[in-house]
C-alpha cells in the first residue's frame, strides 16, 4: 500500500537522520558562525543544546510526517530564534544549510532519490510552516509592541504633565509637536496655539546670543545635545522671560534626528534665590571672617594658656594614643613634646594598662564622663616614678559623640613630700608628748625620719656643763657597729660638732675621709662616709647637735632644711625635758636619801599643812605608815591637845620663816598622848618663793599603855 511504502521510507530516513546526528550538527555548527552572524552573540554551549531539541523535532517529523510535528518543530525554531534575535532570512539561512548538510548524508543507491525527495518534501513543508508560524508571531509581537508603546505613551503623557518643568518637542523646521502643562502655563499658550507654533516664535529672544531659537538650531545643526544653557524665550504677550534649558536631539532607529526635546525651567526665581543667596554669602562671609578671627584668637590665647600651664596636659584620642600634649609635659617626662605624639597612654604611667589613669580614661570614653583627682605615676625619662594628680574629661563633636579624652595632670611631688613631712613632724611630736626621756623613743623618731631621707646613724650630742666638750646623749643605728660612740667627750675645738655650735648652722660633711675632725675618728671604722649636723638651740642658745651619718657618699646632698631644723626645734626641746627629767628624777632620788638618812622624824608639807614626804622614823612616833600620812594634814595626824596653839605655831612659820625647839602635845594613832619638840623652816624655790615647810621632831616621848587609865582613875 502507499501509505504503508511511505511509512517505511520516513522510517528509514529517521533512522538514517539519527544516525547521521552527531556529524550534521558538528558541521551545521561549523559551518553556520561564517553564514548566519547572529550565531556569534551565542555560547557555543547553547546553541548546541537548541541545536540538539530542533533536530530531535526535524527527526520526529521526519517519521511521522504530520503536520502536528512540522508546526511543532516551526514554531519551536521560531521561538528560539527570535528569543536571540535572528531575522528571517537568516532563520532560512540556518535551515537551507541544515536541509544540504542532511542531503549529503543519504548514501548513495536505488533508494537515495526517493530518500531525497523525501527530505525536500519535508524541509518544503517546513518552511512554508516556518513562514505561517513566523507570520503569527511577528503580528503576536506587533500587537504586544503596540499595547507597550500605547502604555508607555500614556505614561509618558503622566509623567510631561506631572513635571514641574516646561517640555517642547519640535520637528527639524522647531515647529512644536509636543508639549506639557507646565510648558503652557509658563510660555502662557494654550495647548491648541502651542502645537504647531512656528518659528521664530516662541524661542526668537532680544539677544542672539542667549535666546532660545539658537539653542534649537545648534541642537538641530550638530546633532549633539545642549546642557545647562541659559536662554530667553517669548511668553504669548511677547514679553521675554528668562530659562535654564536642556536640548536634545530626537534621533529615529536610524540615528537620524528628526528633532528636538527641550526641557526649560523659569529662572526668575532662581535668579531672585541667587541675589538673596549672593546677599547671604556676602553676609555669612563676614561672619565667617569675623568668627574665623575669634576662633584664631581664642586658638591663640588657649595655646598661650597650655604654653603657660604648669600642668601637663594631653590629648587622646579614643583608643588611648596621644594626639598632642604641652611643653609642660614633655618638660615633666623629660622628653620632646613631638616624641609624645602615637604613644598609647598606657606606656606613660608606671602600672602600664592596669594604671588608674588608664582605667579612668577607659571609663570617660565608655561612660562620656568626667574622672577628676585621679592620683598615680607616670614614668619620666629615666624611667623614675612621677606622682601626679590627673582630671579626665570627654572631647566630644557637634552632634555630642565621644571623640577623645583631654587629661590635665599636676605635679604632686611637692605635695606629697609637705604631706609626708607634716605627718612625720605630727608622729613625733606625739612621741616625744607621750614620753619624758627621750632615750626610750629614740628609735621611733629615727624610724619616722627615716620617711623623708635614709640615713643608717642618727644621734645627739649635749654639751656637758662646765666644760668645752659634748656628750652622746642618745644614739640609733641600722646595725650594731653603727652604735659606736666616741671613749672620750667631744672636743669643741677640731670637732663638727663645735663647728655647729659656735656657727649655729647646718653642715654637711660629704665623705668623711676627706674631712680631718674629730668625729672620723669613730665614724669611719663604724663604715660612717657622710655626716649631717643641725644646731639644737634653747633659750637662743646653741646646747649641741642633731647628727645623721650615712654609708654612702654625698649621702646628704638635697634635703628639706626647713623640716630638719623644725625638728631640731622639737628634738631639742625635747632633749632640755629629758635633761631636766634626769635631773629632776636624780634630785627626787637624792632628796628620799637624804631623808632616809636623818635619824629623827622629818615631816614635809606644803604651805597649807598638807604632808607631802616623811621618813621611816616619823612612822615609828605617829603610829601611821607613810602612805597613810602623805596627802593628809599634820594636824590630822599629830591631833594637837591645843589646837589653837598649833594654828599660831604654823601662822609663826610662815611669817618669820622658821621656829626652833618647840613642844607640842598631841596624841598617837593608839589615843596615848604624845609630846614633841620639833624646828621648822621654809623651803623657797630658786625665786627666792615659799615652797614648803620641813619640820623635824625631837625628844618624842610617848606614854606608856597604863598612864591613860590611870588619868581616867
Amino acid at each position: 500500500m502507499p501509505s504503508a511504502v511511505e511509512d517505511v521510507r520516513r522510517e528509514a530516513l529517521g533512522k538514517l537522520l539519527s544516525r547521521a546526528k552527531r556529524d550534521v550538527l558538528a558541521e551545521w555548527q561549523a559551518r553556520r558562525t561564517a553564514d548566519v552572524p547572529a550565531t556569534r552573540r551565542l555560547s557555543s554551549q547553547d546553541l548546541r543544546r537548541e541545536d540538539s531539541e530542533l533536530f530531535d523535532l526535524m527527526v520526529e517529523a521526519a517519521r511521522t510526517g504530520l503536520t502536528e510535528g512540522l508546526s511543532r518543530f516551526a514554531t519551536t525554531v521560531i521561538e528560539r530564534r527570535f528569543q536571540h534575535q535572528f531575522l528571517a532570512e537568516e532563520i532560512l539561512a540556518e535551515t537551507t544549510l541544515l536541509r544540504r548538510l542532511c542531503e549529503e548524508r543519504i548514501p548513495q543507491g536505488d533508494r537515495r532519490a526517493e530518500l531525497v525527495g523525501l527530505l525536500s518534501d519535508i524541509f518544503d513543508a517546513h518552511v512554508q510552516e516556518l513562514f505561517r508560524v513566523a507570520t503569527e508571531f511577528l503580528l503576536l509581537r506587533v500587537d504586544q509592541r503596540t499595547s507597550q508603546l500605547e502604555r508607555f505613551y500614556s505614561f509618558s503623557e503622566v509623567i510631561l504633565n506631572t513635571m514641574e518643568d516646561g517640555v517642547l518637542v519640535t520637528d527639524l523646521q522647531g515647529r512644536v509637536v509636543k508639549t506639557n502643562r507646565a510648558a503652557q502655563e509658563l510660555l502662557r499658550y494654550a495647548e491648541d496655539e502651542l502645537l504647531g507654533l512656528a518659528p521664530p516664535y516662541p524661542f526668537c529672544g532680544p539677544s542672539q546670543e542667549i535666546c532660545g531659537r539658537s539653542i534649537v538650531d545648534e541642537c538641530l545643526r550638530d546633532g549633539r545635545a545642549v546642557h545647562h544653557a541659559e536662554a530667553v524665550f517669548q511668553t504669548r504677550d511677547r514679553q521675554p522671560r528668562p530659562f535654564h534649558v536642556t536640548a536634545v536631539p530626537v534621533r529615529n532607529h536610524m540615528d537620524e534626528v528628526t528633532g528636538t526635546l527641550v526641557v526649560f525651567r523659569d529662572l526668575r526665581e532662581t535668579k531672585n534665590l541667587v541675589a538673596e543667596l549672593r546677599l547671604s554669602k556676602a553676609s555669612l562671609e563676614e561672619r565667617v571672617i569675623e568668627r574665623t578671627r575669634r576662633i584664631e584668637d581664642e586658638k591663640a590665647r588657649l595655646e598661650r594658656i597650655l604654653r603657660n600651664l604648669f600642668d601637663m596636659v594631653f590629648i587622646l584620642d579614643v583608643e588611648g594614643l596621644v594626639i598632642e600634649a604641652n611643653e609642660a609635659a614633655g618638660l615633666a617626662l623629660g622628653v620632646e613634646t613631638s616624641r609624645l605624639a602615637g604613644r598609647p597612654f598606657g606606656e606613660l604611667a608606671a602600672d602600664g594598662d592596669e594604671s588608674a589613669m588608664e582605667r579612668a580614661r577607659r571609663r570617660c570614653v565608655s561612660r562620656g564622663e568626667s574622672v577628676p583627682d585621679v592620683e598615680d605615676r607616670l614614668l619620666d625619662s629615666s624611667l623614675g616614678p612621677l606622682a601626679v594628680a590627673a582630671n579626665f574629661a570627654p572631647l566630644r563633636d557637634a552632634e555630642g559623640a565621644v571623640q577623645g579624652v583631654v587629661c590635665v595632670a599636676r605635679d604632686i611631688r611637692e605635695r606629697l613630700a609637705f604631706e609626708t613631712r607634716q605627718s612625720v613632724t605630727a608622729n613625733i611630736n606625739r612621741i616625744l608628748a607621750g614620753t619624758l626621756d627621750l632615750r626610750t623613743r629614740f628609735d621611733a623618731i629615727a624610724e619616722e625620719l627615716r620617711r623623708l631621707f635614709d640615713f643608717d646613724r642618727m644621734s645627739v650630742a649635749v654639751e656637758i656643763p662646765g666644760t668645752r666638750s659634748f656628750d652622746v646623749f642618745a644614739v640609733v643605728g641600722r646595725s650594731q657597729e653603727h652604735l659606736a660612740v666616741p671613749k672620750r667627750p667631744i672636743p669643741l675645738d677640731g670637732s663638727l660638732v663645735g663647728i655647729v655650735v659656735r656657727e649655729n648652722r647646718i653642715v654637711r660633711v660629704p665623705d668623711l675621709l676627706q674631712k680631718d675632725c674629730f668625729e672620723s675618728g669613730f665614724l669611719v671604722p663604724a663604715g660612717i662616709r657622710a655626716t649631717l649636723a643641725l644646731p639644737l638651740v634653747a633659750n637662743g642658745r646653741v646646747f649641741g647637735t642633731l647628727n645623721f651619718g650615712s654609708r654612702r657618699v654625698d649621702g646628704f646632698e638635697s634635703l628639706p632644711e626647713d623640716t630638719l631644723k623644725e625638728i631640731a626645734g622639737q628634738l631639742a626641746v625635747a632633749v632640755t625635758n629629758s635633761r631636766i627629767h634626769s635631773a629632776t628624777a636624780y634630785a627626787a632620788e637624792l632628796h628620799s636619801a637624804v631623808l632616809s638618812a636623818i635619824p629623827d622624824p622629818v615631816l614635809i608639807t606644803d604651805l597649807s599643812g598638807c604632808i607631802l614626804h616623811v621618813n621611816a622614823h616619823a612612822e615609828a612616833v605617829s603610829g601611821y605608815a607613810s602612805e597613810e600620812m602623805v596627802g593628809r594634814s599634820w594636824v590630822a595626824v599629830t591631833r594637837p591637845v591645843d589646837l589653837e596653839e598649833a594654828r599660831r605655831v604654823h601662822e609663826e612659820i610662815l611669817s618669820a620663816g622658821w621656829v626652833a625647839r618647840r613642844r607640842i602635845t598631841g596624841l598617837h594613832r593608839d589615843g596615848r598622848r604624845l609630846t614633841v619638840e620639833f624646828s621648822s623652816g621654809l623651803v623657797r624655790d630658786p625665786q627666792g618663793r615659799p615652797h614648803e615647810i620641813i619640820t623635824i621632831l625631837r625628844e618624842a616621848h610617848v606614854e606608856s599603855a597604863e598612864a591613860p587609865e590611870e588619868r581616867a582613875a
